[in-house]
């Protein structure tokens, strides 16, 4: 009777194992990947979050209503008019949380602990702002909304403005938080603007974004950028010349190709591209040349590889494939070198993704596809965050040194 019910039971079980994937032989490189991805040091250099960060942290303002007393119409003052850039036109009314995990966007504090997020640099942007003054203001409330999240949630964020910074929070367990200037427009062609930002903990600063500034020209994003300037105008070569003096990333990453060149001629510290790719595998404006690549590792820096699918996939398909993102990587390991490459993902609130790609929980992905193309383990750490401290480290010890 007993020999009768266990040969049914073996039989079930196998079946069951057959056709479950949880109970078959897990993967070993998934495994790895795994292992790998929290233990090492997770940074990426490209978080288009800090609208999301204000809805979060913002205060009181004369504009809300019953704020503005009876001698103030703040509807009449054009610096307190509401400007709704082309990218937040999408963005979701009401309020947002930084500590929930959200179905849409790609980033919240819960997704960033599920992708082993160590580190990330917020970006200050905003589209070209044309009133006086106003650059500068909104980018001083964007860099208050990054300071108050960190002030609000002091045991899972922390500001780091130095690489033992960075190091000491990430071992605390916190989350490191990091500040970078998307668009040299918003110091408002004023070198005092920008010691202001570095003094607020801003640590890299992007010459241009897709407009040329008054002093260096951009790749633009779409369509091509009439060049003004030849690259960096005498003043554009000043304000990278301060920003080694005073401790601050050059970033490179959408400029015109003279202006890069120009860069490199005149920086004293290595420079980042913190989210751009390579025209090795899809040629676009925005993206990095095998020449520059070169010229880039000669300095010392490191291209940041982006995930937006416009500049990353040569195809147009319904869904990207994750390997057209590391197609990019493994190009810039092959022609700068495995010191020279990071990760800067760039998403906004509604990009589409590469699948496998869709938000920050989802990073481990990146270093098992790395594993799967025979990356190894140790280059894996540095793109994933070596790199852009090495950079980071020795732009400090040109400031220390007392660059001119």
């Amino acid at each position: 009777m007993r020999l009768k019910w266990t040969i049914p039971v073996v039989a079930a079980a196998v079946l069951l194992w057959a056709i479950l994937p949880s109970a078959q032989t897990a993967d070993p490189v998934r495994e790895r990947a795994r292992t790998l991805h929290r233990e090492i040091l997770v940074l990426d250099t490209h978080a288009d979050l800090t609208p999301f960060l204000e809805k979060d942290t913002m205060p009181a303002r004369i504009t809300d209503p019953g704020m503005a007393g009876p001698g103030y119409d703040p509807s009449t003052d054009p610096g307190q008019q509401v400007v709704v850039d082309n990218w937040t036109k999408t963005f979701p009314p009401g309020p947002w949380r930084f500590t929930e995990r959200h179905a849409d966007g790609y980033m919240d504090l819960p997704r960033m602990r599920e992708g082993g997020l160590d580190a990330e640099f917020f970006a200050i942007y905003m589209d070209r702002e044309p009133r006086p003054g106003m650059a500068v203001k909104r980018a001083l409330g964007q860099i208050d909304a990054i300071l108050a999240i960190c002030a609000k949630h002091p045991k899972d964020i922390a500001l780091a403005t130095t690489v033992a910074e960075v190091r000491a929070i990430v071992k605390s367990g916190r989350i490191a938080a990091l500040m970078g200037l998307e668009g040299g427009y918003m110091i408002e062609d004023d070198i005092r603007v920008l010691r202001m930002f570095h003094a607020l903990g801003v640590r890299y600063m992007t010459l241009t974004h897709s407009f040329n500034t008054n002093w260096a020209d951009s790749s633009g994003t779409g369509q091509p950028v009439t060049p003004v300037h030849d690259g960096l105008s005498p003043f554009g070569r000043a304000v990278v010349a301060e920003m080694n003096r005073i401790g601050m990333v050059v970033d490179i990453s959408h400029v015109a190709d003279k202006t890069f060149y120009d860069a490199l001629q005149t920086t004293k510290a290595p420079v980042i591209a913190s989210h751009s790719s390579v025209d090795g595998v899809k040629e676009h404006a925005r993206n990095m040349s095998d020449d520059m690549l070169h010229a880039l590792a000669r300095n010392g820096g490191v291209i940041q590889i982006d995930a937006v699918i416009r500049y990353i996939d040569p195809e147009t398909r319904p869904a990207t494939p994750l390997a057209v993102f590391i197609d990019h990587i493994v190009h810039a390991i092959k022609v700068a070198g495995p010191d020279h490459v990071g990760i800067g993902i760039d998403y906004g609130y509604d990009a589409p993704k590469p699948v496998g790609l869709e938000d920050c929980s989802r990073f481990e992905n990146i270093t098992y596809e790395l594993l799967k193309r025979g990356i190894p383990e140790n280059t894996i750490r540095k793109i994933w965050g070596e790199n852009t401290l090495r950079v980071m480290a020795e732009v400090e010890r040109v400031a220390a040194s007392g660059a001119r």
